[in-house]
């Protein structure tokens, strides 16, 4: 218990002083869902829709996955009676509309599949749209849940959720007993040096229903205890609380972000590598349960 609570204050301080840039909130990506897949086949395909809510194009140029070995924007159409393919250079979303990647039309495909894609588990995966001039590049890095078919419509749409990680993997000739055996299927081979007993989930929660809600808990296979907590200053002091439940009002947004409300992970029972994804289930007080595909990464720079 006392090397938890050390691991705690450890999370704590980083939190404080490792803030990044805000996400932009511009764009959105939702429904996102790849299709299970042995790697023997080598390719798979990624869904999802992309909204610009902002007041100029946006253009998605390409997109990185660790577990292929190269990711393609793709479109599928009839022609002359049969469904073609094509490879496009990129996909541009007008200021104000949304572009649907969906079967027969549309998609990211996974080529070079490094493991299998499997029901019920997630990837990582960065979506990297046109710089607007002078600035670089923007990775936004997402979760994506394996499923069979298309995840079903939920008022509450979860953005820009990520986990800190709690693991670094380690080189074949390092010393046994510093490190176990990864689990996640990207990195099946390799061993993992772990750092961390806790971590912290993050995200926005975006309302959309009728009816406010609340959050009022999670759950993960990769924890052994979930609970939502909130962190402030006090007296120059960060500190760190359970709380019961975190308001989601319709038509607004509860923002989860290092130095305040967040989901706290502890008795980790594996470790997470940047790069790897989750599944956490959302538990909300009018009984909708929502599972969310959560990236790990170090912090925000990925958005």
């Amino acid at each position: 218990m006392t090397r938890v609570l050390l691991v705690i204050a450890l999370l704590l301080i980083a939190v404080s002083v490792s803030y990044a840039e805000e996400p932009d909130a511009s764009l959105m990506i939702t429904g996102a869902w790849a299709r299970p897949a042995v790697v023997e086949t080598r390719v798979s395909a990624v869904y999802l829709t992309i909204e610009n809510a902002g007041d100029a194009p946006r253009q998605l140029i390409g997109a990185a996955s660790r577990i292929a070995g190269e990711v393609q924007i793709h479109e599928s159409r009839m022609a002359d009676g049969v469904m073609q393919m094509r490879q496009l250079e990129g996909l541009e979303i007008a200021p104000g509309e949304a572009v649907a990647l969906e079967p027969g039309g549309y998609h990211l495909m996974l080529l070079d599949l490094q493991a299998d894609l499997v029901v019920g588990e997630a990837i990582s995966l960065d979506l990297i749209f046109e710089a607007a001039e002078g600035d670089e590049p923007l990775t936004i890095t997402i979760g994506v849940p394996v499923l069979d078919e298309a995840p079903p419509a939920s008022p509450i749409v979860v953005l820009d959720a990520w986990a800190r990680p709690t693991a670094i993997l380690s080189e074949p000739e390092a010393t046994p007993e510093a490190s176990m055996h990864g689990h996640d299927m990207n990195h099946e081979m390799q061993d993992m040096i772990v750092t961390s007993d806790v971590t912290a989930v993050y995200m926005r929660l975006l309302n959309r229903g009728e009816s406010d809600d609340r959050l009022v808990a999670a759950r993960a296979d990769v924890a052994g205890m979930v609970e939502i907590h909130e962190s402030r200053m006090e007296a120059g002091v960060m500190q760190m609380r359970p709380v019961e439940a975190i308001n989601v009002r319709v038509n607004d947004v509860a923002v989860l972000e290092p130095g305040g409300l967040h989901i706290m992970f502890m008795a980790m029972q594996r470790g997470l590598v940047a790069g790897d994804a989750i599944v956490v289930t959302l538990i909300f007080e009018s009984g909708l349960e929502l599972p969310v595909a959560v990236p790990v990464r170090d912090n925000l720079s990925g958005r």
